[in-house]
């Protein structure tokens, strides 16, 4: 058996990659609406820490293209369009992302701030509400003397 060669290897992972990704996404009850939702692009970097090897960065996107794929009696709702991917460095999926938030309507910067300060307050009220549960159960456990 020949060793492969790094190049090999790197496609033989972003095959599996691929592969995986879109089976976990096509089992996603959400994933035939993404698109419909604004959900166009899904980016994902992989990297080999063992071999020390940066596989790329998957980028999976919407494109309203007909597919071809005529679906017999389906199960869900069947969109018009196809998911393609690419493979791209760091310095290229950057580039496409910038390109992609300046032509966007949505402010990343401030939608981002938004959730995080939501999900800050979630939190916070979940650990208010722990805390007050525990403070009570502590008070029915302590035995009281009224005499």
């Amino acid at each position: 058996m020949k060793p492969q060669t790094k190049e090999e290897m790197i496609k033989q992972m972003r095959f599996a990659i691929d592969t995986q990704m879109r089976y976990k996404l096509y089992n996603d009850t959400v994933f035939p609406f993404m698109q419909s939702m604004g959900m166009k692009d899904i980016w994902q970097g992989f990297k080999d820490e063992q071999n020390e090897i940066f596989i790329g960065v998957y980028h999976l996107y919407w494109t309203p293209e007909d597919s071809g794929i005529k679906v017999l009696n389906p199960t869900k709702p069947v969109p018009k369009g196809t998911w393609k991917h690419e493979w791209l460095t760091q310095e290229e999926a950057d580039h496409k992302k910038l390109v992609q938030q300046a032509s966007s309507i949505i402010d990343e910067e401030k939608m981002t701030k938004a959730i995080s300060t939501e999900m800050l307050a979630i939190h916070k009220k979940i650990k208010e509400r722990r805390e007050a549960e525990e403070a009570e159960k502590n008070l029915e456990d302590e035995d009281i003397v009224l005499n």
